[in-house]
């Protein structure tokens, strides 16, 4: 019997040598920290996921997180902060082990369609150790990422099995998986298009009716997710910096993910939008015309049809012809597609050069993996993540985001000077008013902290000025006021940030504050009220607020002292 296991256990060597490489290359993950680019609203600020109680759980199916609509991935989440609570190591061993078995099912898909194992070992090898990959696995934020890749995978897989078996149980299964993943990130939806690439691949008849009705429930609950997700996106941030059409750009942008997938230097988590069509642009613009000739020449060959239209499908709704945010690339758009392109390349190549893109692959994986070892470090904290980006980068984001990080949590303050500087003085767009109004926002924590009132009071104006709807800046020139003892100045500019967002328990509170400093006790206990409800409808996500109950009832012995006089 043991005989029997070990035997297994040897014959099965290639899952042990993905573990071990993968977990090699990613040991230091667990020592890495959050990082302030999303991470405080999908984890660190989140309080849906601080517990797994029924309401809890309804809260994050009915509601969006950053704009988006990914309950499986914020359930995920909450069950690690259960576990880990905010130690951030634990969430990126979690996107690890994902990674690693995605790397499991992608050698299963690979070992169906090329019936090679040994090109299955090496093709897989090479998916694990590619540096792209290093900012899906290592951004918690990213998580979505890996776990709708895991749900993509193993749809595709079971629905391979069930073309090549004809279980039902396979073909529901491969629904309900498809369903998962969805709940995880809405770029799920190209699922649909995938299962007529596997019947082409795998049937010899693919134009039945019968083929056709089986995709039915698969597109009716994509249409579903779609209007859920538009109904839930937040768009504040979308935008398109740069000054040649869409129908030029996003060509460029497949044909940037191709080259990054060949070449992964200079990876970082904002890239500089292309603002001229320059010679980088033009080499693109010709490649992509090579890359619709080569789909001709190739036609014949179905796995590099199937690769290809792989990759182009996957990577497609990240182009500018779907979405338009922060950035014209981002390494985690093309941790899937990297599956598409790794199977056109070996499709190309493996029969009549097996020997040679095995010695390739085993040369570029020994490389790919010394990079990926040194782009994880990239990621150990938002320090050294927006130090990096800089480096290679002259987006304004980062500036803003380093700036925040040195003076929101470092309190380096001479530090952070330097990139306010540097946004305060770039020329004025429509583009970047709002980080204008950041970098005042920033100035006006650092002269607050140094005692100097009067210049924190000129840096929040400016912030407000650059951005009217910068409700953190209306408040903290709230508190400055109520510092300076300026009371009604205080309740104007809390009153202004209401406006903005209706639901900020502490402009409540700290009106209410200001209300009672100047013996409006009325104004104050209404406003006190006010938070004690917003507070509630929290209560059972966390404790209530007790100070507020306190305060409350300050007020009204107050009140009640006025009213006797």
């Amino acid at each position: 019997m043991l005989k029997k296991v070990f035997s297994q256990i040897v014959n099965k060597w290639y899952y042990f040598l993905f573990a071990i490489i993968t977990l090699f290359i990613y040991k230091e993950a667990i020592h890495f920290d959050f990082v302030n680019f999303d991470d405080h609203l999908q984890v660190i600020e989140n309080i849906r996921i601080q517990g797994l109680s029924f309401q809890h759980l309804k809260v994050l199916f009915t509601t969006e997180t950053v704009g988006m609509y990914q309950p499986l991935t914020s359930l995920v989440l909450a069950i690690i902060f259960h576990f880990a609570e905010l130690n951030a190591g634990y969430y990126h061993l979690f996107s690890v082990l994902v990674h690693l078995l995605n790397g499991f099912l992608f050698f299963t898909i690979i070992l169906k369609l090329f019936t090679d194992k040994k090109i299955a070992i090496v093709i897989s090898l090479l998916f694990l150790v590619h540096p792209i990959m290093v900012e899906s696995i290592l951004w918690v934020s990213a998580t979505s990422t890996i776990l709708y890749v895991f749900f993509y995978l193993l749809a595709t897989l079971a629905y391979i099995e069930f073309q090549q078996t004809k279980k039902k149980l396979l073909y529901i299964a491969t629904f309900l998986i498809f369903i998962l993943g969805l709940l995880c990130k809405i770029q799920t939806i190209t699922f649909v298009a995938i299962l007529f690439l596997i019947d082409w691949v795998c049937l010899k008849k693919t134009t039945s009716f019968k083929l056709f009705i089986q995709k039915i429930p698969f597109i009716a609950i994509a249409i579903v997710f779609v209007f859920i997700a538009y109904s839930f996106r937040n768009t504040a941030n979308s935008y398109l910096e740069t000054n040649y059409p869409i129908w030029v750009l996003a060509p460029n942008q497949i044909v940037w993910y191709l080259f990054k997938f060949i070449a992964p230097f200079s990876l970082t988590i904002l890239y500089d939008w292309p603002t001229t069509f320059g010679i980088r642009e033009s080499l693109f613009s010709f490649i992509f015309t090579g890359l619709i000739f080569s789909f001709i020449k190739f036609r014949y060959n179905k796995l590099f049809v199937f690769g290809s239209l792989f990759f182009m499908i996957t990577l497609g709704v990240h182009t500018a012809f779907f979405i338009q945010f922060l950035a014209p690339y981002a390494d985690r758009y093309g941790y899937l597609a990297f599956v598409g392109f790794l199977i056109l390349t070996t499709a190309i190549f493996y029969k009549k050069h097996k020997k040679y893109l095995i010695n390739t692959s085993l040369a570029l994986i020994l490389v790919f993996a010394f990079l990926t070892s040194r782009q994880t470090e990239v990621w150990r904290n938002s320090n050294t993540l927006w130090t990096h980006n800089l480096k290679s980068q002259k987006n304004l984001i980062a500036n803003v985001n380093k700036a925040s990080y040195l003076v929101e949590e470092l309190k380096d303050y001479d530090l952070a000077l330097h990139n306010i500087k540097t946004i305060i003085q770039s020329k004025n767009t429509k583009f970047n008013s709002k980080h204008k109004s950041s970098a005042y926002y920033f100035l006006g924590i650092i002269y607050l902290n140094r005692k100097k009132l009067n210049l924190a009071e000129r840096s929040y104006i400016k912030s407000i000025a650059y951005n009217s709807k910068r409700h953190e800046a209306h408040y903290n020139l709230g508190n400055l006021y109520s510092v300076k003892k300026e009371y009604k100045k205080a309740i104007k500019m809390y009153t202004e940030g209401l406006k903005i967002a209706p639901k900020f328990l502490s402009f409540y509170k700290n009106r209410a504050n200001a209300y009672y400093q100047t013996g409006k006790y009325s104004e104050a206990l209404k406003d006190v009220e006010k938070a004690i409800t917003l507070d509630k409808n929290k209560s059972s996500l966390r404790n209530l607020n007790t100070s507020l109950i306190e305060f409350k009832k300050e007020i009204l012995k107050n009140l009640t002292k006025e009213r006797d006089l």
